[in-house]
């Protein structure tokens, strides 16, 4: 404190949440040098990323040799070709409660829409049964979880609302839009 006065500290430590190529998610703390160092991404998108720093557009999707890096007001991530990192946005106390339940609703959109994977021919669903390929896809999805609140109803409606044959990183993306334009 310095006069009452918080200071920004730049290479504090923010919380981020990593969802690895099967959609897990492991909660993180990292500085921005670290991870811009790890995702191979220039620290000014980092800075676009941060709530601390207000922006002159609260919308952007920027596209990097190894990322795609959105930010949508209180949505902010990293999408890369095997891992996804969202920044937590809702403790820094810059945007409304609604923003919290949206993180959460987007953070199962993602563990589910992150868990499909390709078939083995990698040309990616097959469409023999779609229907019953998606109640047994969001039945495993939620048992997998082990997740309450992922119940097979609500894995099933996040598989439907995304075009799983689209690549890891274009499937976060869509996720992240979907619940942005929700």
């Amino acid at each position: 404190m310095n006069g009452g006065v918080d200071t920004i500290n730049p290479t504090k430590p923010k919380v981020w949440f990593r969802f690895n190529s099967s959609g897990r998610i492991r909660t993180v703390n990292i500085d921005k040098y670290t991870l811009a160092t790890k995702l191979q991404i220039p620290l000014r998108d980092l800075r676009v990323l941060d709530p601390a720093f207000p922006t002159p557009y609260p919308s952007a999707i920027f596209i990097r040799d190894h990322s795609i890096i959105l930010n949508f007001e209180h949505i902010k991530l990293i999408a890369c070709a095997d891992q996804v990192w969202m920044i937590e946005t809702t403790k820094t106390g810059h945007y409304p409660d609604e923003a919290r339940t949206s993180l959460e609703s987007l953070k199962k959109a993602l563990s589910v829409a992150l868990n499909v994977h390709v078939n083995d021919d990698g040309q990616g669903l097959d469409n023999k049964d779609q229907g019953a390929m998606f109640r047994e896809l969001s039945e495993k999805i939620s048992t997998e979880f082990q997740d309450k609140e992922l119940t097979p109803e609500i894995a099933l409606s996040q598989l439907l609302s995304i075009d799983l044959n689209l690549p890891y990183e274009l499937r976060a993306v869509e996720a992240a839009l979907h619940e942005f334009t929700r």
